[in-house]
């Protein structure tokens, strides 16, 4: 069933658009009487395609504020919190103000780990509740879909390999000391101020996991269904780059936006884009002090890293999907070519079903066999 409004694939019992906003109620029935010059009357529930797009571009502005509002409430309950526990300023004096203001942001700053902890938290919970008020699902908004999880060992090595590949990257370009500055402040309260587990689960995995939610999945979802796949990277990319702040943290956050981008609309899910941005953050922690006075240790890192990176994209742009992915595949998520494809997975979904009353051997005689005919495939079509 297509919606009838954008075009958007949905489920039979479906009555909602997601991309559109479309409800199966809004649908009038024709009029007995047809206009007499002969063409169609244009529906009152029919826009223009560049509503469409402000609508989403919009909508995915006020999820990236719903992130920032988390973030904010936290971190004004727990300056209130102080506030209420240092009592009522007695004095306005300036140089007392001054003082006070300082405490107040140093006490915030030792604890903005714990703050984006819980906001990130917060946040995650909202989206939930708010998609199940609405009646949607949490999961395909967000494009939460099962991805094959051997593959999780070649996502982590290639959110792994970035890390290492930008961060020498950054030390060797001669970049103004003012920028480094500001971009060394801008991370400063995240690492050293609490315990280094804590510190791991906030900024490394929550803090991964609600961006990778919003920017990879709200916002390309939305994107995608009014601009196309490759301008719903771009912008959405350009939207978690703005979102970083200083000029550093802006441009290789782009980059890295990019790479997510088609990462996730590669596998149709966000999983992979999740598990690589953890691991790209998870590698911050253990990269400097390793590499700290180490020259020729951080150039073979550096060097390791562009191969690994060239191995990880060739086997998740490239070679994806392989006969594995087919076979883990539970959503439909994976994308058939040709006939032959389509008629190896038929197969395969033949075998899965009368499993249980077949001899094991001569299923797994089938199963070799169409995974020949899978590489086959493949090399016959890249010929």
């Amino acid at each position: 069933m297509k919606c009838p409004r954008c075009g958007r694939e949905l489920r039979d019992n479906e009555s909602f658009c997601p991309g559109c906003g479309w409800r199966k109620e809004e649908s009038a029935p024709a009029p007995e009487n047809p206009s007499p010059s002969g063409t169609q009357q244009t529906s009152a529930h029919t826009a223009p395609k560049g509503w469409h797009i402000l609508r989403a571009v919009l909508s995915v502005i006020l999820y990236i504020g719903l992130m920032f509002g988390c973030q904010s409430c936290v971190m004004s309950g727990y300056m209130t919190s102080i506030l209420m526990n240092e009592g009522v300023l007695t004095s306005f004096e300036q140089d007392a103000v001054l003082a006070h203001a300082e405490r107040l942001i140093t006490a915030t700053n030792e604890k903005i780990v714990h703050i984006l902890l819980i906001a990130n938290l917060v946040t995650i919970l909202v989206l939930c509740l708010l998609f199940h008020l609405r009646r949607r699902s949490p999961a395909r908004e967000m494009n939460v879909y099962f991805v094959n999880p051997f593959r999780f060992l070649t996502f982590a090595l290639f959110g792994t390999a970035l890390n290492i590949f930008v961060s020498v990257t950054l030390s060797i370009i001669p970049l103004p000391q003012s920028v480094l500055d500001a971009f060394d402040a801008q991370y400063a309260g995240m690492y050293g101020n609490t315990h280094i587990a804590v510190e791991i689960f906030s900024v490394a995995v929550v803090a991964a996991i609600t961006e990778e939610l919003i920017f990879r999945g709200i916002a390309m979802n939305r994107l995608e269904d009014v601009l196309g796949r490759g301008w719903a990277v771009v912008l959405s990319a350009l939207l978690f780059g703005l979102a970083h702040g200083t000029p550093i943290a802006v441009g290789y956050a782009f980059l890295l936006g990019l790479l997510f981008g088609c990462l996730g609309a590669r596998f149709g899910s966000v999983i992979p884009t999740i598990v690589c941005h953890i691991f790209f953050n998870l590698t911050s922690y253990w990269l400097s002090p390793a590499t700290d006075g180490q020259p020729v240790l951080t150039i073979g890192l550096y060097i390791l890293s562009v191969g690994v990176i060239l191995w990880c994209a060739y086997r998740l742009f490239v070679r994806y999907p392989t006969f594995a992915d087919v076979t883990a595949d539970r959503d439909g998520r994976v994308v058939l070519k040709n006939d032959e494809e389509r008629a190896i997975v038929r197969r395969l979904h033949d075998l899965q079903e009368h499993a249980d009353s077949m001899d094991f051997a001569k299923l797994q005689d089938e199963l070799e066999e169409l995974e020949d005919r899978w590489e086959n495939n493949r090399k016959n079509k890249r010929k």
